[in-house]
Protein backbone atom coordinates (compact mmCIF):
# COMPACT_ATOMS: atom_id res chain seq x y z
CA UNK A 1 0.00 0.00 0.00
CA UNK A 2 2.90 2.42 0.94
CA UNK A 3 4.64 1.78 -2.41
CA UNK A 4 1.33 2.39 -3.89
CA UNK A 5 0.62 5.94 -2.39
CA UNK A 6 4.84 6.78 -3.46
CA UNK A 7 3.94 5.53 -7.26
CA UNK A 8 1.00 8.38 -6.93
CA UNK A 9 3.33 11.05 -6.01
CA UNK A 10 2.59 11.04 -2.36
CA UNK A 11 5.54 11.73 -0.11
CA UNK A 12 6.12 9.13 2.51
CA UNK A 13 7.31 9.39 6.08
CA UNK A 14 7.89 7.67 8.85
CA UNK A 15 7.40 4.27 7.98
CA UNK A 16 8.80 1.58 10.04
CA UNK A 17 8.95 -2.00 9.27
CA UNK A 18 11.73 -5.22 10.62
CA UNK A 19 14.55 -6.91 9.73
CA UNK A 20 15.74 -10.20 11.19
CA UNK A 21 19.18 -10.02 11.38
CA UNK A 22 22.53 -13.24 10.68
CA UNK A 23 22.33 -13.84 14.28
CA UNK A 24 18.44 -14.28 15.15
CA UNK A 25 18.26 -10.94 16.33
CA UNK A 26 15.61 -7.94 14.71
CA UNK A 27 16.10 -4.25 14.13
CA UNK A 28 13.41 -1.52 13.52
CA UNK A 29 13.77 0.68 10.26
CA UNK A 30 12.04 3.95 9.76
CA UNK A 31 11.90 5.27 6.22
CA UNK A 32 11.33 8.72 4.20
CA UNK A 33 10.54 8.02 0.90
CA UNK A 34 9.59 9.40 -2.32
CA UNK A 35 9.20 8.41 -5.89
CA UNK A 36 10.79 10.19 -8.87
CA UNK A 37 9.21 8.68 -11.97
CA UNK A 38 9.71 5.05 -12.00
CA UNK A 39 12.02 5.39 -9.34
CA UNK A 40 11.70 5.65 -5.38
CA UNK A 41 14.38 7.17 -3.80
CA UNK A 42 14.56 6.21 0.56
CA UNK A 43 16.84 6.92 2.96
CA UNK A 44 16.85 5.03 6.10
CA UNK A 45 18.08 5.11 9.73
CA UNK A 46 17.76 2.24 12.56
CA UNK A 47 15.35 3.71 15.39
CA UNK A 48 15.93 0.09 17.28
CA UNK A 49 17.27 1.71 20.32
CA UNK A 50 14.69 4.14 20.77
CA UNK A 51 12.19 1.46 20.26
CA UNK A 52 13.25 -0.42 23.02
CA UNK A 53 13.47 2.56 25.08
CA UNK A 54 9.47 3.88 24.10
CA UNK A 55 8.64 0.33 25.14
CA UNK A 56 10.71 0.37 28.33
CA UNK A 57 8.58 3.54 29.02
CA UNK A 58 5.00 2.17 28.50
CA UNK A 59 6.04 -0.87 31.03
CA UNK A 60 6.76 1.64 33.29
CA UNK A 61 3.88 4.01 32.81
CA UNK A 62 1.67 0.44 32.79
CA UNK A 63 3.22 -0.60 36.21
CA UNK A 64 3.22 3.16 37.85
CA UNK A 65 -0.85 3.31 36.76
CA UNK A 66 -1.40 -0.15 38.24
CA UNK A 67 0.25 0.95 41.19
CA UNK A 68 -2.07 3.92 41.38
CA UNK A 69 -5.04 2.36 40.74
CA UNK A 70 -4.14 0.18 43.76
CA UNK A 71 -3.53 3.03 45.71
CA UNK A 72 -6.83 4.82 45.30
CA UNK A 73 -8.23 1.46 45.64
CA UNK A 74 -6.76 0.84 49.39
CA UNK A 75 -7.08 4.63 50.45
CA UNK A 76 -11.15 3.79 49.64
CA UNK A 77 -10.89 0.44 51.76
CA UNK A 78 -9.29 2.54 54.52
CA UNK A 79 -11.74 5.34 54.68
CA UNK A 80 -15.18 2.21 54.49
CA UNK A 81 -13.24 1.02 57.66
CA UNK A 82 -13.24 4.26 59.44
CA UNK A 83 -16.98 4.72 58.48
CA UNK A 84 -17.49 1.26 59.51
CA UNK A 85 -16.02 2.11 62.98
CA UNK A 86 -18.43 5.64 63.24
CA UNK A 87 -21.51 2.69 62.96
CA UNK A 88 -19.92 0.82 65.43
CA UNK A 89 -19.97 4.35 67.71
CA UNK A 90 -23.42 4.92 67.07
CA UNK A 91 -24.61 1.72 67.93
CA UNK A 92 -23.40 2.34 71.24
CA UNK A 93 -25.31 5.55 71.76
CA UNK A 94 -29.31 6.85 72.14
CA UNK A 95 -28.02 10.25 72.24
CA UNK A 96 -29.75 11.80 68.68
CA UNK A 97 -27.55 14.36 68.89
CA UNK A 98 -24.47 12.23 69.07
CA UNK A 99 -25.78 10.05 66.55
CA UNK A 100 -26.39 12.60 64.05
CA UNK A 101 -23.03 14.50 64.31
CA UNK A 102 -21.49 10.42 63.60
CA UNK A 103 -23.94 10.16 60.51
CA UNK A 104 -23.00 13.82 59.32
CA UNK A 105 -18.75 12.65 59.70
CA UNK A 106 -19.85 8.72 57.77
CA UNK A 107 -21.18 11.22 54.98
CA UNK A 108 -18.18 13.40 54.48
CA UNK A 109 -16.10 9.96 54.87
CA UNK A 110 -17.95 8.33 52.06
CA UNK A 111 -17.53 11.43 50.04
CA UNK A 112 -13.86 11.37 49.92
CA UNK A 113 -14.17 7.33 49.61
CA UNK A 114 -16.45 8.18 46.24
CA UNK A 115 -14.15 10.03 44.60
CA UNK A 116 -11.35 7.21 44.90
CA UNK A 117 -13.70 4.55 43.94
CA UNK A 118 -14.43 6.97 40.70
CA UNK A 119 -10.52 7.49 40.41
CA UNK A 120 -9.62 3.43 40.45
CA UNK A 121 -12.70 2.76 38.39
CA UNK A 122 -12.12 5.06 35.49
CA UNK A 123 -9.53 5.20 32.77
CA UNK A 124 -7.97 8.65 34.09
CA UNK A 125 -6.18 8.44 37.27
CA UNK A 126 -6.19 12.88 37.80
CA UNK A 127 -9.73 13.20 36.51
CA UNK A 128 -12.99 12.64 37.99
CA UNK A 129 -16.48 12.54 36.17
CA UNK A 130 -17.98 15.64 38.34
CA UNK A 131 -21.59 15.14 37.05
CA UNK A 132 -21.20 11.44 38.10
CA UNK A 133 -19.68 12.10 41.29
CA UNK A 134 -22.74 14.77 42.64
CA UNK A 135 -25.12 11.92 41.30
CA UNK A 136 -23.58 9.27 43.50
CA UNK A 137 -23.38 11.63 46.35
CA UNK A 138 -26.88 12.37 46.47
CA UNK A 139 -28.21 8.88 46.00
CA UNK A 140 -27.21 9.01 49.95
CA UNK A 141 -30.33 11.55 50.80
CA UNK A 142 -33.39 10.29 49.23
CA UNK A 143 -35.52 11.71 51.69
CA UNK A 144 -35.66 14.49 54.24
CA UNK A 145 -35.90 14.00 58.06
CA UNK A 146 -39.96 13.91 58.07
CA UNK A 147 -40.03 11.02 54.96
CA UNK A 148 -40.48 13.65 52.06
CA UNK A 149 -38.59 12.76 48.34
CA UNK A 150 -36.41 15.20 48.01
CA UNK A 151 -36.76 16.29 43.78
CA UNK A 152 -32.94 17.28 42.64
CA UNK A 153 -32.63 19.39 39.72
CA UNK A 154 -29.28 18.90 38.69
CA UNK A 155 -27.47 21.27 35.49
CA UNK A 156 -24.17 19.92 35.78
CA UNK A 157 -21.73 20.49 32.41
CA UNK A 158 -20.33 17.08 31.31
CA UNK A 159 -16.51 18.42 32.90
CA UNK A 160 -13.78 16.33 34.08
CA UNK A 161 -12.13 17.63 36.87
CA UNK A 162 -8.71 17.42 38.52
CA UNK A 163 -8.87 15.71 41.68
CA UNK A 164 -7.94 18.93 43.97
CA UNK A 165 -10.70 20.55 42.41
CA UNK A 166 -13.51 17.96 42.54
CA UNK A 167 -12.79 16.45 46.26
CA UNK A 168 -13.03 20.55 48.06
CA UNK A 169 -15.99 20.59 45.28
CA UNK A 170 -17.11 17.44 46.13
CA UNK A 171 -17.48 18.03 49.77
CA UNK A 172 -19.07 21.10 49.51
CA UNK A 173 -21.74 19.55 48.13
CA UNK A 174 -22.42 17.41 50.72
CA UNK A 175 -22.24 19.94 53.50
CA UNK A 176 -24.79 22.43 52.04
CA UNK A 177 -26.90 19.66 51.17
CA UNK A 178 -26.90 18.22 54.52
CA UNK A 179 -27.38 21.35 55.98
CA UNK A 180 -30.50 22.03 53.62
CA UNK A 181 -31.80 18.67 55.26
CA UNK A 182 -30.88 19.71 58.73
CA UNK A 183 -32.36 23.23 59.14
CA UNK A 184 -34.06 24.08 55.69
CA UNK A 185 -36.30 21.66 53.89
CA UNK A 186 -38.13 19.89 57.34
CA UNK A 187 -41.90 20.48 56.85
CA UNK A 188 -41.55 22.10 53.06
CA UNK A 189 -44.35 20.45 51.31
CA UNK A 190 -42.33 19.55 48.06
CA UNK A 191 -38.46 19.71 49.23
CA UNK A 192 -36.14 20.68 46.33
CA UNK A 193 -32.55 21.21 45.76
CA UNK A 194 -30.85 22.76 42.98
CA UNK A 195 -26.94 21.84 41.60
CA UNK A 196 -25.57 23.84 39.20
CA UNK A 197 -21.80 23.64 37.74
CA UNK A 198 -20.69 25.08 34.83
CA UNK A 199 -17.18 25.79 33.18
CA UNK A 200 -16.08 28.95 31.33
CA UNK A 201 -14.26 27.72 28.70
CA UNK A 202 -13.00 31.14 27.83
CA UNK A 203 -11.89 32.17 31.08
CA UNK A 204 -11.38 29.31 32.64
CA UNK A 205 -13.88 30.05 35.60
CA UNK A 206 -15.80 27.36 36.96
CA UNK A 207 -19.01 28.12 39.36
CA UNK A 208 -20.96 25.71 41.65
CA UNK A 209 -23.95 26.76 42.93
CA UNK A 210 -26.22 24.93 45.20
CA UNK A 211 -29.60 26.40 46.71
CA UNK A 212 -32.98 25.10 48.19
CA UNK A 213 -36.53 25.99 48.25
CA UNK A 214 -36.94 26.04 52.01
CA UNK A 215 -37.52 29.52 54.29
CA UNK A 216 -33.95 30.85 53.69
CA UNK A 217 -32.05 32.09 56.55
CA UNK A 218 -33.30 34.16 59.52
CA UNK A 219 -32.29 37.65 58.94
CA UNK A 220 -30.34 37.88 62.50
CA UNK A 221 -28.16 35.67 61.07
CA UNK A 222 -24.81 36.93 59.75
CA UNK A 223 -23.88 34.59 57.17
CA UNK A 224 -20.07 35.65 56.78
CA UNK A 225 -19.24 35.01 60.15
CA UNK A 226 -21.60 31.94 60.87
CA UNK A 227 -19.63 29.21 63.01
CA UNK A 228 -21.43 26.31 62.37
CA UNK A 229 -19.14 23.67 61.69
CA UNK A 230 -20.47 23.07 57.96
CA UNK A 231 -20.05 27.05 57.01
CA UNK A 232 -16.45 26.57 58.39
CA UNK A 233 -16.01 24.04 56.17
CA UNK A 234 -17.34 25.49 53.60
CA UNK A 235 -15.66 28.46 53.75
CA UNK A 236 -12.02 26.15 54.50
CA UNK A 237 -12.68 24.53 51.00
CA UNK A 238 -13.53 27.43 48.93
CA UNK A 239 -10.14 28.87 50.38
CA UNK A 240 -8.52 25.77 49.59
CA UNK A 241 -9.35 25.69 45.50
CA UNK A 242 -8.98 29.61 46.12
CA UNK A 243 -12.46 30.67 45.26
CA UNK A 244 -14.93 33.21 46.22
CA UNK A 245 -18.23 31.91 48.17
CA UNK A 246 -21.64 34.33 48.14
CA UNK A 247 -24.29 33.21 50.17
CA UNK A 248 -27.54 34.59 49.79
CA UNK A 249 -30.93 33.42 52.62
CA UNK A 250 -34.03 34.96 50.69
CA UNK A 251 -36.61 32.58 49.09
CA UNK A 252 -34.69 29.88 50.08
CA UNK A 253 -30.34 28.91 51.24
CA UNK A 254 -28.28 29.61 48.18
CA UNK A 255 -24.24 28.86 48.03
CA UNK A 256 -22.14 30.10 44.86
CA UNK A 257 -18.72 29.29 44.47
CA UNK A 258 -16.59 30.75 41.70
CA UNK A 259 -13.12 29.54 40.98
CA UNK A 260 -10.20 28.93 38.59
CA UNK A 261 -9.95 25.50 36.75
CA UNK A 262 -6.64 27.00 35.14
Amino acid sequence: DTVKDLLKGAEVAGFVNRYRCADGSFRWIEWRSTARGDRIFAAARDITDRRLWEQRLLESLKEKEILLKEIHHRVKNNLQIISSMLNLEMDKTTDQLVRDILIRNQNRITTIAMVHEMLYASDSMTKVDFAGHVRDLLSLYPMTKDGKTITYNLEISSASLPLDIAMPCGLMVNEIVTNSLQHALNGVENPGIRILFSVDQGTGKGRLEVSDNGPGFPSSDNLETNHGLGFQLIRALTEQIEGTLDITGEGGACFRISFNLS
